[in-house]
């Protein structure tokens, strides 16, 4: 059984990092291409080289992911040139690296700390992106909102401001501000009509609409996703999942969707649970008790195959008796 946060992690599972990335390379180029006073003594000279040398060390490593690497060559930039520009590349790249050691709080810190070395609007504006991350994985959704609403606030590029767009929506999603969601997503899908961050914003967009009972015009959003990425089986899963449990129920559609998704990941029990109750709502008991047992064969505590297979297993008792 899918539900959008599972088909938007599968859809973006580096959504996170390739933010990071993105926002790494703009504070490195910056702290690396600025010229440096004519005035500086030779031994400031010497000691913002040696800051930056940690600071590229540290980027090797996070990219590596070497993080424990990462964070010590980062602190040295940072103690080497505290309030310079390097310092900030160096607060965003260590709370990149805490982020993936999943040390949230940490990364929030020296995302707070980078806001006030940087400069930039349009990179300020990727820092508060960044921040807004870690509030979501944190389930801190109001924080994200706020730290979105300042991206969308700050910058001036069309990817950077659809990044900020498609955060918001994913927070409004989670608080169940659906209608909130599917403007911002609605915003994303015209500044970004054929790429990335446009394919999740059909997926966030899609799954407040379901939410909203419109399942024609949540089917229709994700089957716009799945073109813009046709092999993503969480989309075809979720589409699926939308198929079976609609007022205008299709189970054939939901079973073929399923088999995809089952074709391109299967080893993925969720995939197997949205087809077993996609034959169970069409009455082929069998193949639904072979789908939950497969479920629960790859995930054991699965609930929701749990459920299903008692329910099938007794409607194929029910279904003998009455013979």
């Amino acid at each position: 059984m899918g539900t959008f946060q599972r088909a938007a992690a599968r859809l973006f599972n580096q959504r996170g990092r390739m933010l990071l990335t993105v926002g790494l390379a703009l504070c490195l180029s910056c702290a690396g291409t600025k010229p440096k006073p004519a005035e500086q003594p030779p031994e400031a000279a010497a000691e913002a080289h040696s800051a930056m040398e940690y600071l590229e060390n540290a980027h090797s490593y996070f990219e590596e992911n070497d993080f424990d690497r990462a964070i010590h060559d980062a602190s040295e930039a940072i103690r080497l040139n505290p309030d310079r520009e390097v310092a900030g590349a160096a607060y965003v790249l260590r709370g990149g690296a805490y982020f993936g050691k999943e040390n949230y709080d940490l990364a929030i810190k020296d995302y707070t700390e980078a806001m006030q070395l940087v400069a930039d609007s349009n990179e300020l504006a990727m820092v508060y992106n960044l921040r807004a991350v870690a509030h979501i994985v944190k389930d801190s959704y109001d924080l994200a909102i706020k730290d979105a609403s300042k991206g969308i606030q700050l910058t001036t590029d069309e990817d950077e401001l659809a990044m900020a767009y498609n955060l918001r929506a994913e927070a409004h999603l989670a608080t169940l501000n659906y209608d909130h969601a599917i403007r911002d997503a609605s915003e994303v899908i015209r500044l970004n009509s054929d790429g990335d961050d446009a394919a999740l914003a059909f997926v966030y967009r899609s799954a407040a609409y379901a939410e909203k009972g419109d399942s024609g015009q949540a089917a229709a959003d994700f089957s716009a996703a799945i073109t813009m990425k046709p092999h993503n089986a969480g989309l075809y899963n979720q589409r699926a999942w939308i198929y079976a449990h609609s007022l205008k129920k299709d189970f054939d559609r939901a079973i073929e969707d399923a088999n995809r998704a089952i074709e391109l990941e299967p080893e993925e029990a969720n995939f197997y649970d949205t087809r077993g109750w996609a034959y169970f709502g069409k009455g082929d008991y069998d193949s639904a008790v072979s789908d939950f047992s497969k479920a629960l064969e790859l995930h054991p505590n699965m609930s929701s195959s749990k459920d299903g297979l008692k329910k099938a297993q007794d409607a194929l008792t029910a279904k003998q008796a009455a013979k």
